[in-house]
């Protein structure tokens, strides 16, 4: 069965744009990379490495990157302003799993 409606961009095509593509930039990895990505949460910068590191040790690809407008975290001091995470769209749901943990050892 054919479709009269055809997508101008397929997610192959998607591919060629990389990860800046979807990511906001100046960020940081895990070293882990997937074509889809969801945000997760807004993260002190303290937070920020530990949670990219407990992900990678997951096999989740994750990025952090600063906030200009943060929507949730006030603006605090220089040196821990608000991150945004963002994981690969398909382990989203471990990675909640996995930033509920960092979180709870945090305290």
């Amino acid at each position: 069965m054919t479709s009269s409606f055809e997508s101008p961009v397929s997610a192959v095509d998607l591919t060629r744009f990389g990860r800046a593509f979807w990511l906001p930039p100046f960020g940081e990895g895990n070293g882990l990379d997937a074509l889809f990505w969801a945000c997760l949460a807004e993260l002190p910068r303290r937070t920020v490495r530990r949670a990219l590191e407990a992900l990678r040790d997951e096999d989740i690809p994750g990025w952090a990157a600063p906030l200009k407008k943060p929507k949730v975290l006030p603006r605090v001091k220089d040196g821990d302003e608000p991150y945004q995470l963002w994981v690969a769209t398909v382990r989203y749901n471990g990675a909640e799993d996995v930033l509920i943990r960092v979180l709870n050892e945090e305290r």
